[in-house]
């Protein structure tokens, strides 16, 4: 049989315990790499944070290329007017231009200009920046980790009228709508993570095929808990502003209140520290992380009692409430949360943002043992089904 060759974008280097859109990408290519149809995958990714990083040695067999941004950072006098000229002069959105500089577009437009591809997958819509213009007629697969224009649209309306910011953000939104419109509109297939995305997009008439693939992790090594702990955690990375509203609605409104019900609950924040929530008190009953590796990412999971999620804002999946279900740790989340992921419903204790409530109902959970073990058994059985009923990542791309 003839390998299927397909072209795979990535606009970040793929990695295991890291952001969730570079978890997400590296799941995605585990996935193909482990489909019983042949395919030949050529992967480039953009190292668009300047790290230097290789790629994880799990993608070693793809035919793999990191190219470097030549889009210049923002600090500095030289980076803050390159900042004001690509707002407002570049049609692109922001995150998307740092993707696709001049190089990284004219290296991959000498590959395509000599290897004919079966399809394209752009992994995350900033990757589509790197293919505009150059795609011909090869068939074009988006897999959609959001809705992008819902997320700034989010952030645009929780922003003060009064505030600087607001102006930028509605030029943002404006360059994200039209940019993932035309995205939406190119793609023969959008392949989206979550349920709830794809009946969004369903409604807005996107006229491509719609296809749900799943975000699922692997079940971890089971962990010997006593559910005895008062030790909660939210794990979220400060770039993504759902995660910077939930961890400031975790410290100023829930915790003052658990700890009032609760005496000796921590909650442990890995993604955001202190200057990610300024002008926020943040008491010693919060533990905020910042960055932390793997290992450690690990040991929050191992050593935590109940993972909380208050996100409500943004689209996709929270691929976080998934990874904590998959180390068997009990979850709590909003109903917001648990958008697309609706068979995880069963096996969450879903929560709202009236934090006196919240902080109740996570207490009544904390001194409850065996409803802890429950849901942590219910949340593991419910992914292992769901994982069971998925396709193929291959079969749909």
């Amino acid at each position: 049989m003839t390998p299927r060759k397909i072209l795979f974008l990535s606009p970040t280097l793929p990695a295991a315990g890291r952001s969730g859109g570079r978890q997400a990408v590296y799941n995605h290519l585990l996935a193909l790499a482990a489909s019983p149809r042949a395919i030949q995958l050529d992967l480039v990714a953009v190292d668009v944070d300047d790290s230097g990083e290789s790629l994880p040695g799990e993608l070693a067999g793809f035919h793999a290329t990191t190219l470097r941004r030549d889009f210049p950072g923002w600090r500095g006098p030289g980076g803050k007017w390159a900042a004001i000229r690509q707002l407002l002069f570049d049609p692109r959105p922001r995150a998307a231009a740092m993707v696709a500089g001049r190089e990284p577009r004219r290296q991959l437009a000498r590959r395509l200009a000599t290897t004919r591809y079966d399809a394209i997958v752009v992994d995350h819509a900033n990757a589509w920046a790197l293919l505009q213009g150059l795609s011909g007629e090869v068939p074009v697969t988006y897999i959609a980790h959001n809705v992008e224009a819902d997320i700034l649209r989010d952030e645009l309306a929780q922003t003060g009228w009064l505030s600087p910011h607001r102006v930028r953000l509605a030029l943002e939104w404006l360059k994200t709508r039209h940019y993932e419109g035309q995205l939406l509109a190119r793609a023969s297939k959008i392949v989206c993570i979550s349920s709830f995305d794809r009946d969004t997009l369903a409604r807005r008439g996107v006229r491509g095929t719609l296809l749900t693939w799943p975000e699922l992790p692997m079940a971890r090594p089971a962990v010997a808990r006593t559910w005895r702990g008062k030790r909660l955690l939210f794990v979220g990375s400060a770039g993504h502003f759902p995660n910077v509203e939930a961890v400031r609605w975790l410290v100023t409104e829930l915790m003052p209140q658990l700890a009032a019900l609760c005496p000796g609950a921590v909650l442990h924040v890995a993604g955001c520290s202190r200057q990610d929530v300024p002008h926020a008190h943040v008491s010693d009953c919060v533990v905020l992380e910042g960055f932390v590796s793997q290992a450690r990412l690990d040991e929050l999971h191992r050593l935590a009692d109940l993972f909380v999620c208050p996100v409500v804002l943004g689209s996709g999946v929270k691929i976080k409430v998934l990874e904590a279900a998959a180390y068997g740790l009990p979850v709590a989340a909003t109903p917001e949360s648990l958008r697309g992921i609706d068979f995880l419903k069963d096996s969450a204790l879903v929560i709202g943002r009236d934090p006196a409530q919240a902080a109740r109902d996570i207490a009544k959970a904390l001194a409850s043992p065996s409803h802890l073990e429950d849901l942590s058994v219910k949340g593991l059985a419910a992914l292992a089904s769901e994982r069971q009923r998925r396709p193929p990542l291959a079969a749909i791309v």
